[in-house]
């Protein structure tokens, strides 16, 4: 009678990480993290006064305003002031990232607000009409917003 052997092969698989890989995962996800949570805890509306949480002292704030490059300093208290002014001028808005992107230090979001036209607007009397913000986010940078009126 013949002898029957069973061989079995296992192979088992490595991922090898380096501190560097470590680091810089550690880095983009704290990145990512921190904006994250600015944009839904602050720039939300619902807790602008939380700012300093996750700013430092001064940001230079490059914004676009009618097709002008602006670059303005912004302080948490002066950020935590520019939200409550859009929650005047909005009233209660709904805000949505729509995409958020982090390498390393590096993150670049996409942001929609919603709210209605409650106050005057650069001149614009309130309405009472929709009103809609789409914003871009890069490198701690505000890079553009656009905003559809209601008037």
């Amino acid at each position: 009678m013949k002898k029957r052997f069973s061989f079995c092969m296992i192979i088992i698989g490595f991922s090898i990480t380096s501190k560097a890989q470590i680091s810089k995962m550690d880095t983009t996800q704290q990145s990512e993290k921190i904006v994250r949570e600015l944009l839904q805890v602050v720039r939300s509306g619902k807790a602008p006064e939380r700012a300093g949480e996750f700013m430092a002292d001064t940001v230079i704030a490059n914004q676009m305003n009618s097709e002008k490059l602006e670059a303005i300093k912004r302080t948490p208290q002066n950020y935590a002031d520019h939200i409550r002014d859009f929650l005047n001028m909005y009233g209660p808005y709904t805000f949505h990232i729509t995409e958020l992107i982090a390498n390393n230090n590096k993150v670049y979001t996409r942001w929609t607000q919603v709210g209605r036209h409650m106050a005057d607007i650069d001149g614009h009397k309130a309405t009472g009409l929709p009103l809609t913000e789409i914003g871009k986010w890069k490198d701690r940078r505000i890079l553009d917003t656009i905003r559809s009126p209601g008037f």
